[in-house]
């Protein structure tokens, strides 16, 4: 059965395999679904130990299937397996309106079902059970570095016309005293005793003068900019997840201590988003001080231009001066935080799908996407279970004392464990 992806979601994905759930008529209905790159996993077949045990969930009567999925650690193929799911389970709630149904998950197949259970009525949802299953969790990035980078083109913009017309004007100024303007200036200051040294000093600080209108200019600019809220880009990428956000049900998850969940994955965000922490302390610490500092030292330098030049070229001399001054600062505000932000993509797009799945580029930009143990859901419908990873044989605990090797072979086994069984029925008598 083939799905297609929502026009937001849009991607090339294999084609989604799907056994629809057969549901005969008993008051419980169990659907199993396997985890990535697992859609042969025996877990999930009729004669699994798992299976066995579901059938004794209930004593009024249980019925199992199973739903077979790509299992590609892809976003978009988790996309359309909880649709396909969803739209199964709709089906069948409808045939059988006494029926409860618990839908039980494996690895990413966990992130399925929390999506998947939307199809099923309110009134018909068990609940979901989750093993290993390491949950997405979106929150948007900071766009604090965007007003900076802003801020930073308008200072280039305000700093080049400064400089360059600085320049342009004294070349012509210049020109024009040795002709007419030296014999303009000499009588209007003659009509106003000591104006000469009054328009001298407003040269020599018009330097300042400029900068401070400078700032005040891309102050202006950066503030009109973040006032119209985040970004489009941001927008879109949040509702693409917010359409595909778990479903608050009552749900148990259970996890070995040392699993992928816990070392793989861990280790896979901070090398997706040690650069991003860096792009959030330039903006919230680092920007503020070059600003400051570079504002500073344009007043001075724009002062001392003035004083330094011709009492007639003063003005412009000290415009161009902090106009120059205005354009470096101004390409370094802007075109470093796009590099290390580009860098930050870049290992984002390389490592996490590693541990997340693909998703959009673009999503990797915008939206901080990491993992946890339990879903993005109300605390008070989570219950979680961690099995005892040192108990059992000599192989578990010789496994256990190795974590990056326990993490892929632990994970696999967590529905093979004997606890397991136990922990689900005493969890679903609890929410009967």
């Amino acid at each position: 059965m083939q799905k297609k992806s929502d026009a937001s979601l849009v991607a090339p994905v294999p084609q989604i395999i799907s056994e629809a759930p057969v549901v005969t008529k008993a008051p419980l209905h169990c659907v199993l679904v396997h985890g990535t790159w697992a859609a042969n996993a025996e877990w999930i077949k009729a004669d699994s130990k798992l299976t066995k045990e579901l059938l004794k969930l209930d004593p009024n009567g249980v019925t199992v299937s199973n739903f077979i999925w790509s299992g590609h650690n892809n976003h978009f193929a988790r996309v359309d397996a909880a649709q396909t799911l969803a739209e199964s389970l709709k089906l069948e709630a409808a045939k059988f309106p006494e029926t409860r149904f618990l839908l039980i998950g494996h690895s990413h197949g966990g992130s399925v079902v929390m999506n998947a259970v939307s199809g099923i009525p309110e009134s018909q949802r068990a609940g979901v059970v989750c093993l290993g299953t390491p949950f997405f969790h979106v929150r948007p990035r900071s766009t604090a570095m965007l007003t900076w980078i802003r801020g930073g083109i308008t200072a280039m913009e305000g700093g080049a016309f400064f400089w360059i017309s600085g320049i342009l004007v004294s070349k012509i100024q210049d020109w024009e005293v040795s002709r007419r303007f030296a014999e303009f200036s000499h009588w209007f200051y003659s009509l106003m005793p000591g104006s000469e040294g009054v328009w001298g000093g407003l040269g020599a600080v018009s330097g300042g003068l400029t900068a401070l209108w400078l700032l005040l200019y891309c102050s202006v600019s950066a503030l009109i900019f973040s006032s119209g809220g985040p970004p489009k880009a941001q927008v879109r990428a949040i509702e693409r997840w917010k359409s595909i956000s778990p479903v608050d049900v009552k749900t148990l998850c259970i996890w070995f201590g040392l699993d992928e969940a816990y070392w793989w994955l861990r280790i896979v965000r901070i090398v997706a988003e040690w650069m991003h922490c860096i792009i959030s302390y330039l903006s919230a610490f680092v920007m503020p001080v070059i600003t400051a500092a570079s504002t500073i030292a344009a007043f001075w330098l724009g002062i001392k231009s003035g004083i330094a030049t011709a009492a007639h070229l003063g003005e412009l001399a000290s415009a161009a001066a902090v106009g120059q001054v205005f354009f470096y600062v101004g390409c370094a505000v802007a075109i470093v935080p796009m590099l290390i932000w580009g860098a930050a993509l870049f290992v984002s797009i390389v490592v996490s799908p590693v541990g997340v799945g693909s998703i959009s580029a673009m999503d990797h930009l915008w939206l901080d996407v990491h993992t946890q143990r339990v879903p993005q859901i109300s605390e008070v419908n989570i219950d979680h279970e961690e099995l005892p990873l040192h108990s059992g044989n000599f192989f578990r605990k010789f496994m256990a004392a190795l974590p990056f090797v326990s993490g892929p072979i632990i994970h696999s086994r967590v529905y093979l464990d004997t606890k397991t069984p136990e922990i689900i029925k005493k969890w679903y008598l609890k929410n009967l």
